[in-house]
């Protein structure tokens, strides 16, 4: 307490509750005999945040052509379930669709023409515990983003939303690697599933591939920033001509 004190310059008593979190300070840095890895807390999923965020930024030049409205909402508490107002659990969404339109039958129109991507990290195959992955869904570093499947729907993604998916890495010149977790082992989740239920937007799950996800160290390659970007850029400019 009398470290809190001191950094908000009160007084111990003067402090009523708080909410306190223990992160890894060290800053991230760029490592590899070819400087291709990045090594950094929190990658799982501030790449995810960073790309979508830059590849908005990057075709704002060509908005005034598009059609469609487009948007990058960035959510909070996704690892522990996303049940919070500031989750993607919350009213965000289906309110921002009921905004934009306040016509019941335009809104379904609407919610019929659009595509969420929904984008967090991927289980790259380890070396030393390659057993984890199928043989034919083995996600590796620097290969482009990741098309996450699952039939329990703990993915959103779909035959249909995986093909419009691919299409648009095409169309981008991005590669796209696909993975579906091994039968004998659990499946975490995403934001995807929710947002989709919440909103009824066709949506698929994707993400970069990168080690050691959820420790304090994570692993991701320099590349796949580039490739996630490009996809999300390509997805904001092609997606209305799929």
């Amino acid at each position: 307490m009398k470290l809190i004190a001191s950094a908000v310059d009160c007084k111990e008593e003067e402090i009523v509750d708080y909410d306190l979190s223990v992160i890894d300070t060290q800053a991230a840095t760029i490592g590899g005999v070819e400087d291709e890895f990045i090594f950094s807390a929190r990658l799982d999923n501030l790449i995810s945040c960073f790309c979508a965020t830059k590849a908005l930024i990057n075709t704002l030049n060509n908005m005034n052509e598009d059609s469609m409205i487009r948007m990058v909402c960035l959510f909070d508490h996704e690892e522990v379930g996303s049940s919070s107002p500031q989750g993607a659990g919350g009213t965000l969404i289906p309110d921002v669709i009921e905004y934009i339109v306040n016509n019941k039958c335009l809104r379904a129109t609407l919610v019929a023409n659009s595509f969420l991507l929904s984008v967090d990290g991927a289980h790259a195959l380890h070396p030393n515990y390659s057993e984890k992955h199928e043989d034919n869904h083995r996600p590796q570093l620097h290969l482009g983003p990741v098309i996450k499947y699952n039939a329990n729907t703990r993915y959103a993604t779909n035959g249909l939303t995986a093909a419009i998916v691919k299409d648009v890495a095409k169309k981008g010149e991005v590669p796209i690697q696909e993975f579906v977790v091994k039968n004998d082992s659990p499946c975490g989740s995403t934001i995807g599933p929710i947002l989709s239920t919440l909103s009824g937007i066709k949506t698929a799950d994707i993400g970069n591939a990168m080690l050691s996800m959820h420790s304090v160290r994570e692993m991701c390659g320099t590349v796949d920033i580039y490739y996630l970007t490009k996809l999300i850029e390509s997805f904001f400019e092609n997606y209305a001509a799929v």
